[in-house]
């Protein structure tokens, strides 16, 4: 059976079921359907924030054990638990059935970089001052 439109307070206004969602004061709310740019755009924001998290706690992990905080094994361990959380929550982006496409996309816009990169890019590769030092003191680069 259908549902009967609703009533606001200004008139007759018809509130799709499907699309409605309640806010936290039950206030029915129209929600539209995102399109497919849009979710890529949040499938790369919830990557990079994913990348971010996993940087961070890769350097927080490197940086304690520089200054001998934690040991060898604690520390290989915190970077197995990083990983792990990152694999999850890649995973369950590309169970969501929302961002799998968007997932995919950037999964496929990073693997032509890695591709362009292996094919072009590391032949244009330039030392950094300090590289181009070291490898002069060593007497590996001639002037």
């Amino acid at each position: 059976m259908p549902l009967p439109p609703r009533t606001a307070s200004h008139g007759s206004v018809h509130v799709d079921p499907v699309h409605e969602l309640l806010s936290g004061e039950a206030v029915a709310i129209d929600v539209q359907p995102v399109g497919v740019v849009f979710r890529a755009l949040g499938a790369l924001i919830d990557i990079a924030v994913s990348f971010a998290v996993l940087l961070l706690f890769g350097w927080l992990g490197s940086w304690a054990g520089e200054f001998g905080l934690l040991d060898e094994a604690t520390s290989r361990i915190l970077m197995v638990v990083t990983i792990v959380i990152a694999a999850v929550t890649l995973v369950y982006q590309l169970l969501d059935p929302v961002f799998v496409s968007g997932v995919l996309g950037v999964g496929a816009w990073f693997a032509a970089g890695i591709v362009w990169f292996a094919l072009v890019g590391r032949h244009r590769l330039v030392l950094s001052p300090e590289e181009a030092f070291a490898l002069k003191a060593r007497g590996s680069v001639a002037d």
